[in-house]
């Protein structure tokens, strides 16, 4: 009996031991590669380095860093600033989010191209909706001073001075009637010259459309536009203005085949080019502007072009030390409004020519931009020019 007992006694001091070592053995915790973390918020960034060059239009890519700056950068090119990569520091579990716009209303804007084919392209809405800036080189609006006949070259100076100051480009759309000697076609050959006015047409003998018949288009249009191209070399003299700022529909049809737009006055069109690039390029509106027209709704115009993506185009006749019948406008007035446009509008006012604008509106028929990929920090889109930017 006694046996028995000390064998129990000695089971239960070997079942305590055991359980001892069993209870102070350190717990171990499973670990996870702070690599592999790392290398599951990478999606693959190599692979889509490959496919960045395919399609048969010109495929560019553009980084931009994750703060809200409004830089401009090139195809392909780092903006510079903060490159901090998010979800980026060792360990980390936080899948990286696109950063290039973190703002919805930012915009990133990308140059394409250069020179007259110069686009900005900008990307926003979370990267999916890449757009061609509306107008050159991102400005948001566009302002087009026209002025009518050409029988003064006075105005011809005064604006060019004006413009050269300040940067501008306008259209004189001249009248064929009135370039009837030698000296007053090598005086405007001088103006225009100087670069900052181009040359639109205004009839051959300024007759009213409506008192036109189809008979007599030929001379009032095709000639006057022949006669204009052969006195001033080097202008094309695309663009028209029809007499007394009216247009029939005979009178447009036959206008499409000699010019590529048309300005009348009141009535025409109000141009959007943000959300309008197949607009009437023939019946293009215009404030006039005189010596009895204030200038301050003209200018709320412009702000109002700016805010909703409007070309505004303005029509003057004679521009003349002083006004002397009510289509004129004074010289000092004529002063203060590039005065005042430039130093309220220049950093966001595309100031062009008649022909500029119209030109760049029918090149955005023919562009298109299309988003192929993105991740964290980088954006991939491909823009698809074809023949008629050429």
């Amino acid at each position: 009996m006694k046996r028995l007992i000390a064998i129990l006694i000695l089971i239960s001091l070997i079942l305590s031991m055991v359980a001892c070592v069993t209870t102070n053995e350190p717990e171990k915790t499973p670990t996870v590669s702070s690599s592999k973390v790392e290398n599951d918020t990478e999606d693959n960034e190599d692979d889509k380095e490959d496919d960045k060059n395919e399609g048969d239009g010109t495929t560019s890519s553009s980084t931009v860093n994750s703060k809200n700056d409004d830089t401009t950068t090139d195809s392909s090119t780092n903006s510079g600033g903060n490159t901090d990569k998010p979800g980026g520091n060792t360990g980390s579990t936080e899948k990286p989010k696109p950063t290039i716009v973190p703002d919805r209303t930012q915009y990133v804007p990308t140059t394409i191209g250069s020179g007259d084919k110069r686009f900005i392209l900008y990307i926003y809405e979370e990267l999916k909706h890449p757009i061609i800036s509306p107008y050159y080189n991102g400005y948001k609006s566009a302002v087009t001073m026209t002025f009518d006949d050409g029988y003064d070259t006075g105005t011809g100076t005064i604006v060019s001075d004006q413009f050269e100051k300040y940067g501008f480009r306008g259209t004189m759309m001249i009248g064929a009637c009135w370039m009837n000697n030698a000296s007053i076609i090598a005086e405007w050959n001088k103006i225009f010259a100087r670069g900052y006015l181009n040359v639109g047409c205004h009839g051959y003998n300024h007759v009213h459309p409506g008192e036109l018949d189809p008979s007599g288009f030929e001379h009032e249009i095709k000639d006057a536009i022949m006669f204009l191209r052969e006195k001033f070399p080097g202008q094309r003299v695309l663009t028209y203005a029809t007499p007394f700022a009216q247009l029939t529909s005979e009178y447009e049809n036959y206008l499409k085949d000699l010019v590529i737009g048309n300005r009348l006055e009141s009535g025409g069109a109000l141009v959007n080019l943000r959300n309008n690039i197949n607009f009437n390029t023939y019946r293009v509106k215009a404030f006039s502007v005189n010596k009895n027209q204030r200038l301050a709704p003209i200018h709320d115009a412009i702000q109002t072009g700016i805010d909703y993506g409007n070309w505004t185009v303005e029509l003057f006749h004679c521009v003349l030390p002083e006004a002397q019948n009510g289509t004129d406008i004074s010289q000092d007035v004529f002063e203060y409004h590039c005065e005042y446009l430039y130093r309220n509008f220049r950093d966001e006012v595309w100031f062009a020519t008649f022909e500029d604008v119209l030109i760049y509106a029918e090149q955005l028929k023919h562009i298109s931009v299309e988003y192929t990929d993105c991740d964290r920090e980088t954006m991939t889109f491909k823009v698809t020019p074809d023949n008629e930017l050429d």
